[in-house]
């Protein structure tokens, strides 16, 4: 089998060497890109224009607040990643932005699979040490956000608002048990096989551990500031009870339309606490469209400015022939 896979891999590779092969690779290209775009476009026109316009909160500081939450991630990792190879701040943005972007729109990890791409071309980094780099920091990406989300799950239990999980069919302590065990029975597996599941040295990972674990709580804090300046008369106690509800639907396992299920259980605890639920869901959906808005025009933006370069480098090989 292995054999075979290298065999297959040397194929691909020749092909892509010839001149059909790299007219191909770029026409996938093109499809993979406009796909994204016909997707983006199409989540953006099924909200609707109107409702949108209808529903944007006047408040400055909302939008200061809310590109604040947008780009926190891109910016983080440029730190983490930096740990592995000289990156360059502007010049990264663009492959983390498309990252986070290939994520929410096409499919989970499907962002890593650019990254790992684009660190073997832009940086000649092996392919082996490619994977390496982008396996070791989402691994580690997924232990601060465990870490985050088991924190919050407890104080969400222990202040007496299990009940409202529970209420929608969600078994918390199920959950809780199960990330328990599985982070037991990762641990060994981990230790037992670390040297093929994790090539990082102790320094690098406590630090980017560290990154992310700073930045997710960071995250909860501007996300509670930005529904605080829509609707100040809300207790700031009722707003950290729901980020923190966010926070643990994102990561629960298993789950359908999670986004859905934090609107609904947003606002059924609204109810509960007496908020306007026409205000809340306003600023619920409101924050969901402006991230597709802006998922739409960054990528779009980011596409043809690759498409530029593309062409910029390719002018002196046409001059020279």
């Amino acid at each position: 089998m292995k054999t075979k896979l290298k065999s297959l891999k040397t194929r691909i590779e020749n092909f892509l060497s010839t001149d059909k092969g790299k007219i191909t690779a770029k026409l996938f290209k093109y499809f993979i890109h406009g796909i994204v775009i016909i997707i983006l476009g199409y989540q953006v026109w099924k909200l609707g224009i109107t409702e949108i316009i209808h529903q944007l909160p006047i408040h400055p500081l909302f939008y200061v607040l809310f590109l604040l939450i947008y780009f926190s991630l891109p910016i983080s990792e440029y730190f983490t990643y930096r740990r592995s190879v000289p990156l360059r701040f502007w010049k990264s943005q663009g492959i983390f932005l498309r990252k986070r972007i290939y994520n929410k729109t096409i499919v989970g990890y499907s962002g890593e699979l650019q990254l790992f791409f684009w660190l073997k071309k832009e940086y000649d980094v092996p392919e082996k040490r490619s994977f390496q780099i982008v396996r070791d920091n989402n691994t580690l990406s997924t232990i601060a956000s465990t870490f985050v989300t088991i924190t919050l799950l407890l104080g969400f239990i222990l202040s007496g608002n299990i009940t409202l999980l529970e209420s929608l069919n969600i078994n918390t302590w199920y959950y809780l048990s199960g990330i328990g065990a599985a982070g037991i029975i990762l641990f060994f597996i981990f230790r037992q096989f670390k040297e093929y599941l994790y090539n990082m040295n102790r320094r690098d990972t406590l630090t980017i551990l560290g990154i992310h674990s700073i930045r997710l709580y960071i995250l909860a804090v501007l996300q509670v500031l930005q529904w605080y300046v829509v609707m100040p008369e809300v207790e700031l106690q009722i707003w950290i009870t729901i980020i923190a509800m966010q926070i643990i639907l994102s990561r629960l396992p298993f789950i359908p339309n999670k986004d859905l299920i934090f609107i609904s259980a947003s606002l059924e605890y609204g109810q509960s606490v007496a908020i306007s639920a026409t205000g809340l869901a306003g600023l619920l959906i409101v924050n969901h469209i402006l991230d597709k808005i802006l998922n739409a025009l960054l990528f779009g933006w980011i596409s043809w400015r690759d498409g530029i370069n593309a062409k910029n480098e390719n002018k002196p090989e046409e001059n020279l022939k």
